[in-house]
């Protein structure tokens, strides 16, 4: 069975306690602001907080008084994603660091509300796709498309059907301007390869970093590059594996990110160490 079953997004080939072992060497914990000294953006920094995204407290602290235009996230689903019924299937072959907090929860309007971007790309779970999409209105969001993400294969599940798409509300805060720079031939529809190495992705930069949910570069690239100029500050309150630092990293843009569990921050403090950046706290 274990030779049948693909590799689920973002699945890294890591000891079980990769994570906390992470932790350990760079000894997150809660409050933390670390700034990481951009190399595309030459002076400036991204910034990670170790906090909870609906604190607004947290939210000051890692926006130090600064504005930021664009939110790029992926959230927690609700859909209570659990990734270890592979290890028991693979027989610990592939290990992932836990489950995602707050993956009961699909509803974020004060999130949406508190950090108040401009323009908002949202991921999320096409089975509560009403619940985030009220959330998105009461956050006073005018949605204007709904992206698919169309994977090269579908993701092997328990259900009846396996999911082969993610969906992603692109969202602009209504009486202000998008910000628009990309070109006319954008789709609605955007082919990008999973982190399945088996179907041609997950290598280099995309390499998986242990995170359940890790989401390729190029689902926060392509909203960062056709929004504003470079030079402009991305944030998003649920980092996760730290993909939309690198994405902005990658596109000339700063990142403000706040993510809650320490072995994820350290995770992420790994993954910039990667990319040549140099993480140290404020």
């Amino acid at each position: 069975m274990s030779k049948l079953l693909p590799p689920a997004d973002g699945e890294a080939e890591s000891a079980p306690d990769a994570c906390e072992e992470l932790r350990k060497k760079w000894q997150t914990e809660e409050g933390q602001l670390w700034l990481i000294p951009s190399r595309s953006s030459a002076g400036r920094s991204h910034r990670i907080l170790c906090g909870d995204s609906t604190s607004p407290q947290h939210v000051d602290q890692l926006r130090g008084g600064d504005r930021w235009q664009l939110m790029v996230t992926d959230p927690p689903y609700g859909v209570e994603y659990d990734p270890t019924w592979r290890d028991d299937i693979k027989r610990g072959s592939t290990k992932l660091c836990g489950k995602v907090l707050n993956d009961d929860v699909a509803d974020w309007t004060p999130v949406w509300a508190t950090w108040n971007p401009q323009v908002a790309y949202i991921w999320h779970s096409s089975i509560h796709i009403g619940v985030v999409t009220k959330s998105i209105d009461d956050a006073g969001l005018i949605r204007r498309s709904l992206i698919i993400w169309r994977k090269q294969q579908f993701q092997l599940s328990r259900g009846d059907y396996h999911w082969q798409h993610e969906s992603c509300w692109y969202a602009v805060r209504k009486g202000e301007k998008s910000g628009w720079c990309g070109d006319r031939t954008q789709s609605t529809i955007w082919d990008i390869a999973n982190l399945n190495p088996r179907g041609g992705g997950g290598k280099g930069e995309d390499a998986a970093v242990g995170h359940g949910t890790q989401k390729p570069i190029e689902c926060m690239a392509r909203p960062i590059r056709n929004h504003f100029e470079p030079g402009i500050i991305v944030c998003d309150p649920f980092h996760g594996s730290g993909t939309t630092l690198v994405a902005a990293e990658r596109e000339r843009r700063i990142c403000y990110a706040m993510e809650l569990a320490p072995q994820y921050v350290a995770a992420q403090l790994e993954r910039c160490v990667r990319l040549g950046l140099e993480p140290r706290l404020a």
